[in-house]
């Protein structure tokens, strides 16, 4: 390998822990506008979300439940969620082969029904598995596990 290749190589990578980033913050930006419609950028198709009461199998039923567990979470008169996602500490493995795993903290600020004026916090470990499909990374399988 030469010094060029290196390079290219550790520049690719770069590119893709970045681009595994921005899906977290897709997730977080289309949650809290409330248009799920953004999820299409962030899961594949036929992507795994295990929470610790539920599995969600494929991107419509991902949708769907995370559709009903924020109704009552909504603004009246507004799709604009009254929380917002801070994402830290994201960690994340290029394995090389198009695939990746990684791991994040999600705070959820102000998480609580629209009927409790208080600010809530929710800290969550999200650990998820991607895979590149068509060029661009998707999450394939996300972990929820409470902090």
């Amino acid at each position: 390998m030469t010094l060029d290749d290196a390079t290219n190589e550790r520049r690719q990578a770069v590119c893709d822990m970045e681009a595994i980033r921005q899906l977290r913050r897709r997730y977080a930006f289309s949650m809290e506008a409330g248009r799920l419609e953004g999820l299409d950028d962030v899961f594949a198709p036929h992507a795994q979300v295990i929470a610790s009461t539920t599995t969600m199998s494929g991107l419509p039923a991902i949708k769907v439940s995370l559709e009903a567990g924020c109704s009552e979470l909504e603004a009246p008169a507004s799709r604009q969620r009254p929380f917002a996602h801070a994402l830290v500490r994201h960690d994340i493995h290029l394995a090389g082969d198009g695939t990746a795993s990684g791991r994040c903290y999600v705070m959820d600020l102000g998480a609580g029904p629209i009927s409790e004026p208080e600010t809530a916090i929710c800290l969550k470990a999200f650990r998820d598995e991607y895979r590149r499909i068509d060029g661009k990374w998707r999450i394939t399988q996300t972990v929820i596990e409470p902090v």
